[in-house]
């Protein structure tokens, strides 16, 4: 009787090394499953954007229509990548269902990777980047001032027009009242 009552300690303790040895050790139960979607503008569907977990270190793509899903922890954060576009950081709790909107870089390197890593068709991005004033409620002298402010101080005092033309973009006539000046 005495050798049954030192098995089932014996059996209890191989039992729960069985069970961290498993399980590597973490509590699984706060665990969770996040599902977004990413987009660019005001609702360009963004693929093959990579999603990592901060804490699971789990990484994932979305899909055609930039929905995803990625286990999370509590408490965690994503961190999305795509070529062409800024890094994001975001936030998320269980039960939340986040839309990510990224920020495109703008330029032609930043264009040519955003398609060419498939995270958008030519002609969609093309389209976006010359209706920007549509998608993001600015004006077309908005986008030439914020692209051109690194490089000239503008001040709205002479007029300018000028039909551009770079990487098969064709943006519109603008007449604005422009004056820059180069630092």
């Amino acid at each position: 009787m005495t050798a049954k009552v030192h098995i089932q300690p014996a059996l209890l303790l191989v039992s729960i090394l069985c069970f961290l040895s498993v399980s590597g050790g973490k509590s699984y139960a706060q665990n969770y499953i996040v599902c977004g979607k990413i987009h660019c503008f005001k609702n360009l569907a963004l693929e093959n954007i990579q999603i990592t977990s901060k804490k699971t270190k789990q990484v994932t793509s979305s899909n055609a229509d930039g929905t995803f899903s990625i286990t999370c922890h509590k408490n965690d954060k994503l961190i999305l990548l795509g070529q062409g576009f800024e890094r994001i950081t975001q936030k998320v709790t269980e039960g939340e269902s986040p839309t990510i909107k990224l920020i495109f870089k703008g330029g032609s390197y930043a264009l040519k990777k955003a398609i060419a890593s498939e995270h958008v068709s030519k002609n969609e991005l093309i389209f976006a980047v010359n209706n920007y004033s549509y998608y993001n409620n600015h004006t077309q002298l908005n986008l030439l001032e914020h692209n051109f402010s690194h490089k000239y101080h503008i001040k709205r005092k002479q007029v300018f027009t000028h039909n551009f033309t770079r990487h098969n973009i064709i943006y519109p006539d603008y007449y604005s009242n422009l004056n820059y000046k180069n630092y």
